[in-house]
């Protein structure tokens, strides 16, 4: 291998960094035995001879330029760094005759806002035929892409990532200086409530229609201490696909760090805002989609604190998910699967879901729990290449509003 990156890779890599002008970027998609002095070798090297060209994080070891997450993958929330996901139109990066599982519009547009509002990019493959041809669909799709961002693109260019550490299930945040931009995936009707933003709001409008203010009033409840912005809206979505409102702030967005009670009545904990307790040698730990990992010792736990304004009865989920998808273990099935075993790990390539653990979780002093299993899917646009299933718990009453501590 050392001599293919020298006898290969590098004259290459200068052929291309010397002939060809200034060049912005090259992906590496490196294998996974690379060395991290082999992954810091090549990077050294696109920068002596062109400083300003990317390495991408594929290059492996943690060395590159910009983090590159799993393919298709969407982690669960804000991700710190310079990030990305590269992502099909359907299910194969090359041109495949017979597949034809192409992603909707609505479905690529929701996808964008969703990596947008986590601060990741959204590299989009497209797989031409063996005549170099753009398959129609495709072109079909991007033109319907293109269309929506000629009227809504401020909201994805130039933008960072939601101030708040979680997503919602109407839709996704993104900011841009003293902006918030409210991307709808599932429009509320003619009112809407956004919980925890702490800033005061100057001004609020639908992002194709930037002449016309909507209503709205905030207000803040001191015995939970909990912020409500309440916005009218339009009673028909803006747009079919995806509708923008744009929030003008007073300053730079100022919001609450907890995780909060939303207008649905739910509350989502995502472990990377978690506190991680038990040994830290080994073992437990968050991995970049935001999901844990390696948790196997009973010893190590997740802790939270969330807020509620509206006590009641809860009933607590368990979401668990898939390394892999569950597809792709049919696709390697019999002498395939055993050659493939003794140099890839098992669990990503040829595993499925890994449940079956037993859940505790407790909340002030109720305790609730049960065994994980994969009898109730969980819909997600990703969910095709990685699989979620909830699993109940239980029912935890809370008695008061404020902030509360669970324990899983």
């Amino acid at each position: 291998f050392d001599q293919y990156l020298n006898e290969k890779v590098k004259p290459q890599l200068k052929e291309i960094l010397t002939n060809y002008g200034p060049i912005g970027l090259i992906w590496f998609d490196t294998p996974v035995l690379i060395t991290p002095e082999q992954s810091a070798d090549l990077v050294n090297y696109v920068h002596e001879l062109q400083p300003n060209c990317l390495a991408s994080g594929r290059i492996g070891n943690g060395v590159g330029d910009f983090g590159e997450l799993g393919d298709n993958q969407i982690p669960s929330g804000v991700v710190d760094g310079f990030w990305e996901t590269p992502a099909t139109m359907n299910d194969t990066w090359a041109f495949k005759n017979n597949d034809h599982h192409w992603k909707s519009v609505r479905t690529l547009l929701h996808l964008l806002a969703d990596l947008a509002g986590k601060g990741v990019n959204y590299l989009l493959n497209v797989g031409p035929t063996a005549e170099g041809e753009i398959p129609p669909e495709s072109i079909e799709r991007l033109q319907e892409v293109g269309k929506w961002m000629r009227a809504n693109g401020d909201a994805i260019y130039g933008t960072s990532a939601n101030p708040f550490p979680y997503s919602f299930d109407w839709g996704s945040i993104t900011t841009k200086g003293q902006n918030l931009y409210l991307l709808f995936k599932t429009w509320p009707g003619s009112s809407f409530s956004l919980h925890g933003l702490r800033s005061r709001v100057q001004n609020a409008y639908v992002l194709t229609d930037p002449d016309k203010s909507l209503n709205m009033t905030q207000s803040h409840n001191d015995t939970a201490d909990h912020d409500v912005l309440d916005l009218s809206l339009p009673s028909n979505a803006p747009d079919e696909n995806l509708s923008v409102v744009v929030l003008e702030l007073d300053g730079t967005p100022d919001v609450d760090p907890l995780s909060l009670q939303q207008p649905n009545g739910s509350v989502t904990l995502i472990p990377s805002m978690a506190e991680l307790h038990g040994p830290k040698d080994d073992g437990l730990e968050i991995a970049m989609n935001g999901a844990t990992q390696n948790w196997y010792e009973t010893d190590q736990f997740l802790s939270w604190k969330f807020k509620v304004n509206t006590p009641g009865t809860f009933e607590v989920k368990g979401i668990t998910g898939t390394p892999r998808g569950l597809e792709r273990v049919k696709e390697v099935e019999g002498p395939a699967a055993e050659k493939m075993k003794g140099s890839y790990n098992k669990n990503v390539l040829l595993g499925g879901w890994e449940g079956g653990h037993n859940l505790s979780v407790t909340v002030d002093k109720t305790s609730v729990g049960a065994f994980t299993s994969p009898d109730e899917p969980v819909e997600t646009p990703h969910a095709h290449y990685f699989p979620e299933f909830a699993t109940s718990l239980g029912t935890i009453e809370l008695a008061s509003p404020g902030t509360h501590h669970l324990v899983l």
